[in-house]
């Protein structure tokens, strides 16, 4: 779910991209107005999902519960509010956590990773990312391994360690 969700996000993203360069020529060279049309849009989503979020408990239905929380610690990440994300995925994690959902559980440690990255603990980031790697090998997961060892080379490379980071990268491919 999560997986579609992103590459539907991204899709959706570059459509309402190449729709705003079509408009009109002075809203071309106004970023700022595009970004804060984006934001609302995440808003809206996050709206939806808390909505959605808020079902899911009535019905104790605690997959789709984690699911939602996951989506909507992307959200609060996209927005750059780290901390909020942090402590959904944490939420999250729990919640995947007693399921045995090893797909969640290992999305969550790897954007947990990407939040430590963000706050520069790198160490506590490629721990993360090598977790999640691990996890993602043993669900056949390849896109998961690719997500983490690309998230682990770009950490390296942050590090300066651009023999680590390459390694990672070549992984990754």
């Amino acid at each position: 779910m999560t997986n579609t969700f992103i590459r539907y996000f991204y899709l959706i993203f570059l459509i309402i991209l190449s729709i705003k360069s079509q408009g009109n020529e002075q809203d071309k060279f106004k970023p700022n107005k595009f970004l804060e049309e984006f934001k609302l849009n995440l808003s809206t989503y996050k709206n939806n999902y808390e909505e959605s979020l808020r079902i899911a408990f009535q019905k104790k239905d605690s997959t789709a519960a984690a699911n939602f929380i996951y989506e909507i610690a992307v959200i609060e990440q996209l927005k750059g509010r780290n901390n909020e994300a942090s402590e959904l995925y944490e939420k999250a994690l729990t919640i995947f956590i007693k399921l045995n959902d090893s797909t969640g559980i290992a999305n969550c440690i790897n954007q947990i990773g990407s939040i430590y990255r963000y706050r520069g603990s790198y160490d506590s980031a490629i721990q993360n990312y090598l977790h999640a790697k691990i996890l993602f090998e043993s669900i056949d997961d390849t896109l998961g391994q690719i997500k983490a060892l690309n998230n682990t080379g770009i950490t390296y490379r942050l590090l300066h360690d651009y023999k680590l980071a390459k390694i990672h990268y070549r992984k990754s491919e």
